[in-house]
């Protein structure tokens, strides 16, 4: 059913009585409700898509910025141990 076979009906049920005519205007709604519902499904689909997107670039963003602070406080440790051993062999007896 095309969008013209669904106009000649909905003419022809307004020409009839006030009852046809409820019929048609329910019709018009019907379809009407119909587009709304397939424009913002499209519309939650296009957002899902990019947040699903933003969400993986900072999932990379924050395992990076891990990757770095790990390797950092490895570094910070591994210092400070060097530090210990400096100091306890420079202690007098």
């Amino acid at each position: 059913m095309n969008p013209t076979d669904v106009k000649s009906i909905i003419d022809t049920a307004s020409s009839q009585s006030d009852r046809w005519l409820f019929i048609a205007l329910l019709v018009i709604g019907l379809i009407v409700v119909w587009g709304l519902f397939k424009y913002f499904t499209a519309q939650i689909a296009a957002v899902t898509t990019q947040l699903n997107e933003l969400n993986k670039f900072v999932r990379d963003e924050q395992n990076d910025v891990i990757g770095k602070c790990t390797v950092a406080l490895d570094q910070n440790t591994r210092t400070l141990e060097e530090i210990r051993a400096l100091k306890l062999s420079q202690r007098p007896l």
